[in-house]
């Protein structure tokens, strides 16, 4: 019997990127929780790093983004879910011994997903599918327009992407008694903000091969697979932006813990 889940996920990744390219690992994956049909509200944090150099004028470059997001999942229908997530950014740049400190609310964003199929209930109780999907909106919350010293800031710090955003994804889960696959696809349409500058569209997917450890009231689920992201050029007046884009091959290792009503 699954229990009520708040998911807290704890993300910790480091990799080497162009500065000005606006990398970010994702952090739109629903992630793996028990008990589906039921309401939820909870928390994550995800930090990233990059170090980038510059061979031309032999300098270098560190970002450090945190992200604190609010989300939660309102269960409107027997197959219908409605899921919101309301980030909060702290963006930190040192280049060439310039400091840039930008932080606030970002972009929130909201979802509505149908279950398609849900065979937890099968005759054989060994095997279990589950496939949800669904679309929705990214609003531009957060601030894109941000200076210092009387210049615009770079895209890839700015607080949001000034554009309204589409989304759609599809999360999939075949289980097998305490073993399981779990999978997780998103697509994001991105718009031109009123700059006139448009982001690249992205596709994030994860994989997961997870198993279930049961201790009375407590669960224990460890994870590894892998991530692929990638991301389109990025546009300015329909052309395109040097240095923008990118294709990302990462691995995941992890655990989730659910005890009583907390995950």
């Amino acid at each position: 019997k699954y229990i009520v889940s708040i998911l807290m996920l704890l993300c910790v990744i480091e990799v080497s990127a162009c500065d000005i390219c606006g990398c970010s690992t994702s952090a739109s994956y629903f992630g793996i929780f028990p008990n589906v049909r039921k309401h939820f509200v909870g928390t994550r944090y995800q930090y990233n790093r990059y170090h980038s150099i510059h061979p031309a004028d032999n300098t270098f470059g560190d970002d450090y983004f945190q992200t604190f997001e609010i989300w939660t999942r309102l269960v409107l229908h027997k197959n219908i879910q409605f899921f919101a997530v309301l980030p909060f950014q702290n963006t930190l740049r040192n280049e060439s011994e310039e400091l840039i400190n930008v932080r606030g609310l970002g972009d929130a964003s909201m979802k509505v997903n149908y279950i398609l199929l849900d065979q937890g209930r099968m005759v054989d109780q060994n095997w279990k599918h589950f496939i949800q999907a669904g679309m929705g909106i990214k609003i531009p919350t957060g601030l894109s327009d941000l200076k210092q010293n009387k210049h615009t800031l770079p895209n890839a710090i700015q607080l949001g992407s000034g554009s309204t955003d589409y989304l759609l994804n599809a999360l999939y889960i075949l289980r097998y008694k305490k073993a399981g696959l779990y999978l997780d696809l998103n697509y994001t349409f991105n718009t031109a903000n009123s700059e006139k500058y448009q982001r690249g569209n992205s596709i994030n997917t994860s994989s997961k091969l997870f198993y279930w450890f049961q201790f009375k009231t407590m669960s224990i689920v460890p994870s590894f697979g892998i991530d692929f992201e990638q991301s389109a050029v990025d546009l300015q007046n329909q052309k395109e932006v040097e240095y923008t884009g990118r294709t990302s091959v990462l691995g995941n290792l992890g655990a989730n813990l659910f005890f009583n009503r907390f995950s």
